[in-house]
C-alpha cells in the first residue's frame, strides 16, 4: 500500500464540510466532498499518473488537502494502513464513503462461487465502519455521504 501527497492545498475551501476530512473508496464522489471543503483520502485503482493528476486537480480546484491510498480493500491490513494514513494527513477521519467494488456480470445460474467471493471480499462498508481507527476523537465517524 502507497500514500501519495506532495503538493499543499491553496486557502481552506468554504462549505458545509469545511473541516471535515473524509476517506472516499472509489474515486467518483470525491470532488462533491472537496467542493464542500472536506480533504479527502482517495482509494482506488487505477493509473498512477493519472491518479496523482486527478488527486492535484482537486487541491488546485477546491483547496482542500488530498492524499491517495493504494489500499486493497479486500485485504484488512490494508484498510487499516489507509486508516492511519488519513488520520495522520488530517488528523481525524470525520466522513467514510464505501464506494468501492468490482464486478461481474454473469448469469445466476452459471455465476461462479469464486466471482461472488471476490466481490463480497471488495465490500469494505463493514470493514472500515466498525474500524476503530475511525471512531476516535469527538465526534466519531459518519457512515456514507454527508449530505
Amino acid at each position: 500500500m502507497s500514500t501519495i501527497s506532495d503538493s499543499k492545498p491553496n486557502d481552506p475551501a468554504p462549505g458545509e464540510l469545511a473541516g471535515r476530512a473524509a476517506i472516499v473508496t472509489g474515486l467518483g464522489i470525491a470532488q462533491a466532498l472537496a467542493r464542500e471543503g472536506a480533504d479527502v483520502m482517495l482509494n482506488g485503482f487505477g493509473d498512477a499518473a493519472a491518479i496523482s493528476q486527478i488527486r492535484k486537480d482537486i487541491e488546485q480546484s477546491f483547496g482542500v488537502k488530498t492524499v491517495y491510498s493504494a489500499a486493497d480493500m479486500s485485504m484488512p491490513s490494508d484498510i487499516e494502513g489507509m486508516v492511519d494514513a488519513a488520520r495522520s494527513a488530517f488528523g481525524k477521519v470525520d466522513i467514510l464513503v464505501n464506494n468501492a467494488g468490482i464486478q461481474h456480470v454473469e448469469a445466476i445460474e452459471t455465476f461462479p462461487p469464486a466471482k461472488w467471493d471476490a466481490i463480497i471480499a471488495h465490500q469494505p462498508f463493514l470493514r472500515i465502519s466498525y474500524n476503530p481507527r475511525c471512531h476516535r476523537g469527538d465526534e466519531g465517524a459518519q457512515l456514507g455521504p454527508h449530505y
